[in-house]
């Protein structure tokens, strides 16, 4: 396999990666992880099929806008965002009921 486990199939992940490719992602110097676009809920149901390759990863949110973030050094660039309230997802209730389950 040729893509990550949390993909369905090789095309969905290079339609990923053609989208990213046309996506800026604000304070990022280089191009993102498919992580930064993940959502709680999402890895948390991939977490419970064992498909989650960075159970590392931490989100933040901003309104209805997630971020996956896998080192600090990225968490760091979340300060940056002037006039953007990112908040780390301690507890997002969907997200932890599925991760009981797991």
């Amino acid at each position: 396999m040729s893509y990550p486990a949390c993909f369905e199939c090789q095309e969905q992940y290079d339609e990923w990666n053609r989208a990213a490719d046309n996506v800026y992602h604000h304070g990022a110097r280089q191009r993102v992880s498919f992580c930064t676009d993940c959502t709680p809920m999402y890895a948390a149901q991939m977490r419970a099929e064992g498909r989650c390759e960075f159970r590392e990863v931490r989100f933040y949110r901003c309104g209805n806008a997630y971020m996956g973030i896998h080192s600090l050094g990225q968490a760091g660039r979340i300060d940056a965002l002037k006039g953007e309230d990112w908040r780390l997802v301690e507890n997002e209730p969907d997200a932890e009921k599925l991760e009981a389950n797991a």
